[in-house]
């Protein structure tokens, strides 16, 4: 069984991986911010509403610099990218690149209700944007790859 698809990777799908891939370390941000506020200030509803603003300011900003860092990239912006998943492992070939990974290499996979994310590192992943999927097929046989072939205590896929 194999799992193909062509994707450019649009600057709404490198923002959503970005927003994605920083919100492990937003929740670990938000009850320090708060504990850390609360002992300042002594009010709940003051100290709540800061960490509320601080949190949205850290994700409006990210969103910029993820803007930013997309446009600074030009062969990001230019290149088609093949990905090919089968049971020898996981192929992403672009006009500069081939790219093998197998499967003891993969760091963790996840899904978000925009992406499946391969990551390669923490900060580095293979993104397939569900809007690649043919069909319920495709996404079928993607997961099924991924359970299949990679440790399953990395992998964590929405039902």
């Amino acid at each position: 069984m194999e799992f193909n698809c062509e994707v450019k990777i649009s600057e709404n799908d490198y923002i959503q991986f970005g927003l994605y891939n920083s919100l492990t370390t937003d929740f670990k941000f938000f009850p320090i911010t708060f504990v850390v506020l609360f002992i300042a200030v002594h009010d709940i509803i003051i100290t709540l509403l800061i960490t509320v603003l601080l949190w949205l300011l850290l994700k409006i900003l990210l969103k910029i610099q993820l803007k930013m860092t997309y446009k600074s990239n030009k062969l990001m912006q230019s290149s088609m990218i093949t990905i090919y998943i089968n049971e020898n492992g996981i192929r992403e070939v672009s006009e500069t690149q081939d790219t093998k990974i197998a499967y003891e290499n993969v760091y963790k996979v996840r899904e978000s209700s925009y992406a499946i994310y391969i990551y390669i590192a923490k900060n580095s992943a293979v993104i397939i944007p569900k809007r690649v999927f043919q069909g319920a097929y495709d996404n079928e046989k993607l997961r099924g790859l991924l359970t299949t072939n990679i440790d399953p205590t990395k992998v964590k896929l929405k039902k």
